[in-house]
């Protein structure tokens, strides 16, 4: 499901999910190398993938790895190459940049 998300200059870290559901966690240690997101038919479109992880103060996020910023082909599936390492537990996200609206889903490889 794609939704919008019109609040650029921002970051967006899901940090838990529903029991079943797809986990933005990473299973385990290695690499991501390479990240994806339908866009939705708009112009203007960019994301820059981020890895967080979590801080010693509960509920704190430290930004680990992130690609650069990408521009997106309008109603098309984007894939980009990274290498970003990653531990166990460490989570996914993006930042979508001053003027970009875009839709709200990714999809990640290489774990």
């Amino acid at each position: 499901m794609t939704v919008s998300c019109s609040i650029d200059n921002t970051f967006r870290l899901q940090t838990a999910v529903a029991t079943g559901s797809n986990s933005y966690a990473a299973p385990f240690d290695g690499v991501i190398t390479s990240w994806q997101t339908q866009a939705s038919s708009g112009s203007s479109q960019q994301l820059k993938f981020k890895v967080f992880r979590a801080a010693a103060t509960a509920g704190q996020y430290v930004v680990v790895g992130e690609s650069a910023t990408e521009t997106l082909t309008p109603s098309s599936l984007n894939s980009f190459a990274v290498q970003i390492p990653v531990r166990a537990g460490d989570m996914i996200g993006h930042y979508q940049p001053t003027g970009s609206v875009v839709g709200c889903v990714f999809w990640s490889r290489g774990l």
